[in-house]
């Protein structure tokens, strides 16, 4: 990597603020987004989904905008994936911070993923038992009316248990 000018190390560290930025609005859009999953807010939370893929966008022109920036004063992607700075610079400090960040915003949208995930697990498994299907039983541990073990599982609407 090529020595940066000052003015130089203060386009990118203004590029990168403005990622830190961005990032914390979309943590703080995560977490938000965690205390609706309870499901007694639906068009709450899909107008944060809405906010949610906005700042995503955002994110996403930020983070170009600086790898091409960072690729014109000669820092290469390698550089650019690991620490591209000196030790202790402030430009060093706030790569960390925003790669930091980062790994907040993807945990946190995981956690609010799998909790997804898991409801709707549950409201399929709850469909299939309202159907009348034994989904989640296995077919050799069904026995029908007469006492004998079943090959495939009994179906039958909720109406009839």
């Amino acid at each position: 990597m090529s020595t940066l000018s000052h003015s130089q190390q203060q386009q990118i560290g203004t590029l990168i603020r403005h990622e830190i930025s961005a990032l914390t609005q979309l943590l703080q859009l995560l977490d938000e987004e965690y205390t609706l999953l309870d499901g007694k807010q639906p068009d709450a939370l899909q107008q944060l989904a809405q906010h949610k893929q906005q700042q995503l966008d955002a994110l996403q022109q930020l983070s170009h905008r600086r790898e091409y920036t960072m690729s014109q004063l000669g820092i290469s992607p390698a550089e650019q994936a690991g620490l591209p700075f000196a030790d202790g610079t402030d430009l060093q400090l706030l790569w960390q911070q925003m790669i930091s960040l980062a790994q907040q915003c993807r945990h946190r949208n995981r956690i609010n993923g799998s909790i997804v995930d898991t409801a709707t697990r549950q409201t399929r498994q709850a469909l299939e038992i309202l159907r009348g299907a034994a989904g989640a039983t296995p077919a050799a541990a069904l026995y029908d009316q007469h006492g004998h073990a079943t090959t495939t599982p009994v179906k039958r609407p909720i109406t009839q248990v």
